[in-house]
Formats: structure tokens, C-alpha cells, sequence
């Protein structure tokens, strides 16, 4: 597949627009070309925009005269065909949403165009969201773009292709039991969940009210962590040109003062299901390196950790598929017309054990776990865990007995609110990316970014 050059960040790439080095037309075009040659094998965009070449042109003439956008200042992102996008259906993967076009931009949109980006594509998603895989009735199923015979993950699966084959610098996802970090591990780049309610996920299908209102949110994924940092603050900063400019970007991490300190655990196996020997020797590799630069590791895990699955379980099917008919009757897709995988969510639901389950006795589990884990952080500052047991599965795999449990190693962050940076560090003896996890407590985000690119420098990952 062709490539643009990605061996430089968001600021870099800016400055070089700033600069006259290279012009905002000729990044648009460059990603442009790509699109048009790698998305006929991995399908990650349902929509190329119009007008983008002219959005890009009057960047570079705003450039010419001075006049600075933003800290995205012609920089080309893309878009999960979840969120809202004026003029453009917000189909979010299912049949009812084809033609429901949006009458503005979703705010987490907004504002990064009012720091200077251009969206030039949204990208595809399973219904609704509700998968692992991104497949659905409308635009069919994404590609893994290191093996096609692979899924890309879900449900932000075609922001994590389009990304991985140099088709967009900057993606926006939305993550409520993995969505961002499983097609980040999968694709072999960074993603970001962030603390629950600390970015505005309005303007998305779907809504995520009531009950599911804590457990999303929308998350950035790039190629570095650097970029998640930028784009997190943009999205969560009514004007982030009214933030001091020191603030928008990740500090330098030489010396490590400032995350040195840190107290840092790590554990392999979840309880649930133990990660496999590449995606183990991954990580113990990065918890050595980190210890012979000076960093106290120890491998602990919280005591929630080994019941997630089962709490999870409990959140998704203790109302027997109540809530995804309703959805789907919400958006006008009929239960005859939803996805295979869908209906997979609604057989699992209508047959579970949890089925039933007491709505009041599911808070207070939740509740538990949260405190529990709560509780482990008054000891620890950052968990590092692996994403998956495994590196991307092969396409339809998802539902089976012997991997959804290893979800559950995702799930834990949405359930406690925790924010959680996914990072590549290697790849596995047949050439697919192996990532891994870096969680801290609620509102620590900027220190789980920091660590995350400590151990993206130690990696070597784009080296």
C-alpha cells in the first residue's frame, strides 16, 4: 500500500504549513491519493468530503497573510460515521440512518476545525456501535490493513485502518466497552479513552443516555501520542486559543521528573483470560526497560480486575435486549433488516444467565467495582495490561466463546471510569502489531499520556 510520510507529529507537520515548508493543498491531496488507493481493499471511509481541496487552499492563502487558524492549522483528520457531520448522514452503521442528514457538527467536531482542521472523511463502524467488529448492512465489513483476512476491530475500526494506512493523520472515535483502544491495538496505533464525562459526546448516534452516559466517550486515535494530547485538549476546550499555548502540547519527557516518581503496576493475566506469549513478552519487555530507566514496577493487579466480564455481562444483557430493539427502533432499522452481529448481541442477551437481572442490584455492583478499583489507586498511580490476549483476530471471530472474554481487559476502564491510553510497542514473528495498555485514575489523563509516550520512546515501535 502507498504511504505518505509520517515520521513527524501534528505540531511538526503545522509548523512546516507555518513555515512554507509544505502547504496544507498538498497534505490534503497526498492523503487524498491515498485514500483513493487503500480504501478499495481495507474499506474504512463510507464518505469523502466535498470541498476539502478549496478548504485546504484557503488555509494556505490564511497562512500567506498571517492569519493562524489554530494548532490544526490545514491538517487533515477524519471522522467515525457515528458523530455528526453538517450536510452528511450520520448513518452509524445501520440501514434506518442512511438518508438522516446532520444539521451541525457534533462539539467534540466543532472545535477541531475551530483549530484549523479540515475533516475529509468519515469512516465506518459496525451497528450502532455494538460490535468488535466494524461490518455492518450498509458499507460492509473493514480490513485489518496489515492482513486483510483480519478485522480492524470495532467498533472505531475504520478510523484505526484509515489511520494505519497513512489515510489520516488524526481519527475521532467514541469508546464504551473498547471501541477505540481494541482497533488502535489491532491496527498497530495510538488511542485514547478518556475519563468519563471529560469530553461532550453529543451529536453522537447513538446517544448514550441514562445508564451508558458514564461508561463513554469520544477518544482521538493517531499515529503518536503526541497527537492524542493535542487532540484531546482541543476537543475538550470550548476555545482552545484561549488555552495558553504551553498547555496544547505533550511536555518534553527527557528527563523524566515529572513522571519519575509514578507508581506504576502491571499485571498479564486479568483473571478472565490470560494473554498469550507474544502479547506477554511484550509487555514484560516494556516493564523491564522501564525498570532500567529508573521506574519502580511492580506486578499487581486490583482485586475488581478478575469480575469485569462478569459485571460487564451483567450491563449489556440484564435486560434481555430491551434496550438495543429499542435503539433500533429509534433509528428505524428493522429488527429483519439489523446486522448479523446485532442480532448475535440480542440472541446472547435474550439467553443469558444475567437476564433478569435486578437493575438496582447492577448499580450497586457496579458501584463495588468502581470503589474497588478506586481503592487500588490510593497505592498505585498507572496500570499497564495488555489490550488483548492476542493480536487481531481473523474476521467473525468476535462472538466466539473462546475470545470475547478477552474484551474484558478493555471493558474494566469503561466500567470504572478510568482513562486509558493504548500504545503500539512491537510486533508479533508474523508481522502484526502487539500494544499495550496504560490506565490511571479518574482525571489523570495528561499522566497516562505521559507515560504512554515514555514507553512509546522506549519502544521504538516507528523507529
Amino acid at each position: 500500500m502507498p504511504t505518505i510520510n509520517n515520521t513527524l507529529n501534528l505540531r511538526d507537520i503545522v509548523q512546516n504549513i507555518q513555515s512554507g515548508k509544505t502547504s496544507s493543498e498538498e497534505l490534503v491531496t497526498q492523503i487524498i491519493d491515498t485514500i483513493r488507493e487503500n480504501n478499495p481493499s481495507i474499506n474504512a471511509v463510507v464518505y469523502t468530503l466535498d470541498n476539502v481541496i478549496k478548504e485546504a487552499r484557503a488555509a494556505d492563502q490564511k497562512q500567506h497573510l498571517g492569519d493562524w487558524l489554530g494548532p490544526l492549522h490545514g491538517i487533515p483528520i477524519s471522522i467515525k460515521d457515528s458523530f455528526d457531520l453538517q450536510g452528511y448522514p450520520t448513518t452509524s452503521g445501520t440501514t434506518g440512518r442512511e438518508n438522516a442528514l446532520a444539521d451541525a457538527d457534533a462539539l467534540v467536531v466543532q472545535r477541531l476545525r475551530q483549530a484549523g482542521a479540515i475533516v475529509i472523511a468519515k469512516t465506518n463502524t459496525p451497528e450502532l456501535c455494538l460490535a468488535y467488529e466494524t461490518d455492518n448492512n450498509l458499507f460492509g465489513r473493514t480490513n485489518n490493513p496489515h492482513d486483510l483476512e483480519r478485522t480492524s476491530g470495532g467498533s472505531s475500526g475504520g478510523e484505526a485502518a484509515l489511520i494505519a494506512s497513512s489515510g489520516s493523520l488524526l481519527g475521532i472515535g467514541s469508546d464504551s466497552g473498547g471501541s477505540v483502544r481494541i482497533p488502535a491495538h489491532f491496527c498497530g496505533i495510538a488511542g485514547l479513552k478518556p475519563t468519563r464525562s471529560r469530553l461532550p459526546i453529543s451529536g453522537h448516534t447513538p446517544d448514550y443516555k441514562g445508564i451508558w452516559q458514564q461508561f463513554s466517550q469520544p477518544g482521538p486515535l493517531a499515529r503518536y501520542v503526541a497527537d492524542l494530547w493535542l487532540s484531546f485538549k482541543i476537543m475538550e476546550s470550548e476555545d482552545i486559543r484561549k488555552l495558553p499555548e504551553d498547555e496544547w502540547y505533550l511536555p518534553a519527557l527527557h528527563d523524566d521528573k515529572s513522571i519519575r516518581s509514578l507508581r506504576i503496576s502491571f499485571f498479564c493475566d486479568n483473571g478472565v483470560i490470560p494473554a498469550d506469549g507474544e502479547t506477554k513478552q511484550a509487555l514484560i519487555h516494556i516493564v523491564d526497560e522501564l525498570s532500567n530507566n529508573g521506574f519502580i514496577v511492580q506486578e499487581k493487579r486490583p482485586d475488581a480486575i478478575p469480575h469485569t466480564q462478569e459485571v460487564f455481562l451483567k450491563l449489556t444483557q440484564s435486560d434481555g435486549s430491551i434496550g438495543i430493539k429499542k435503539s433500533l427502533e429509534q433509528v428505524n432499522t428493522p429488527l429483519q433488516d439489523c446486522h448479523t452481529f446485532t442480532r448475535l448481541l440480542i440472541e446472547s442477551a435474550e439467553t443469558s444467565p444475567f437476564a433478569g437481572y435486578p437493575r438496582e442490584q447492577l448499580k450497586a455492583d457496579i458501584k463495588t467495582y468502581q470503589q474497588n478499583m478506586l481503592t487500588f489507586m490510593q497505592d498505585v498511580d498507572i496500570i499497564l495490561s495488555p489490550v488483548f490476549p492476542t493480536t487481531a483476530i481473523n474476521h467473525g471471530r468476535s462472538f466466539d466463546t473462546d475470545v470475547r472474554p478477552g474484551f474484558s481487559y478493555v471493558s474494566a476502564y469503561n466500567l470504572s471510569g478510568f482513562p486509558a491510553v493504548v500504545v503500539p510497542v512491537t510486533r508479533s514473528k508474523t508481522g502484526l502489531p502487539i500494544g499495550i495498555q496504560i490506565a490511571a485514575a479518574p482525571s489523570q489523563d495528561e499522566t497516562a499520556l505521559k507515560i504512554a509516550a515514555r514507553i512509546e520512546q522506549l519502544a521504538g515501535y516507528w523507529d
